[in-house]
């Protein structure tokens, strides 16, 4: 059971990690973008 918990934690936690990135990315190519800091925000805390 644990074990299924971490597990889940982990892919959760590169997906967040991936979506952050991918947002990061976005917003240096497009630094006028006032919408993506709100997108990386909405990240939950790992």
């Amino acid at each position: 059971m644990l074990d299924e918990i971490v597990s889940e934690f982990v892919v959760e936690s590169y997906e967040s990690l991936d979506q952050l990135d991918r947002d990061l990315m976005a917003l240096e190519q497009t630094p006028g973008d006032v919408d993506r800091p709100e997108q990386s925000g909405r990240l939950p805390s790992l």
